[in-house]
């Protein structure tokens, strides 16, 4: 079976967040995030694009130097093991989050197209995160009116159900 990278980043991306909302193993959404991130993030710097976690200004300066600090020790915690193979480490599973959201920015910059599974995480992500990001941030609206309607963040059931229904009937979800 041939793939490319993209297909095999996008694989993973999905399958981290499909995971996240069942509240499967925390290092293993992680490490598929992680994967997926890393591959997407070299794909973007290859056509001269730039990442929503290492590089985009609607991201306070103060938050994105902290979270590209604690994303690539957990990474590399968890992929290496030879020079450390007795270390310990404090793992953040909210991490993977972070990850996850460059993953889903990066893949619709690539492809020029939205999935709905990757837009659900989006929205979930920018109405769990509002104080991440700068008060003009383009979905400030949205992410406010959300908020106000009720949308629950911490109901993951509901959005695994979302993103059951996008899997089975993607004309389902309007992107």
């Amino acid at each position: 079976m041939k793939i490319t990278k993209l297909e095999a980043a996008t694989a993973q991306l999905k399958d981290a967040i499909h995971l996240l909302f069942k509240r499967r193993d925390a290092i293993a959404v992680h490490t598929l995030a992680g994967a997926a991130s890393s591959l997407l993030y070299n794909l973007a710097q290859h056509k001269g694009m730039s990442s929503p976690v290492r590089g985009n200004p609607v991201v306070r300066d103060d938050k994105r130097s902290k979270w590209i600090g604690m994303i690539n020790e957990a990474q590399n915690f968890l992929k290496h093991a030879d020079r450390d193979p007795d270390e310990t480490f404090d793992f953040e599973p909210g991490l993977s989050e972070a990850l996850i959201l460059e993953g889903v920015v990066l893949l619709r910059d690539l492809t020029q197209a939205r999935q709905p599974w990757a837009e659900i995480f989006f929205t979930w992500f920018l109405v769990k995160n509002p104080n991440l990001f700068i008060d003009n941030h383009p979905n400030r609206e949205a992410i406010d009116k959300a908020r106000q309607q009720g949308f629950d963040v911490e109901d993951y059931a509901a959005i695994s159900k979302l993103l059951a229904l996008a899997e089975n009937d993607p004309s389902a979800l309007q992107c």
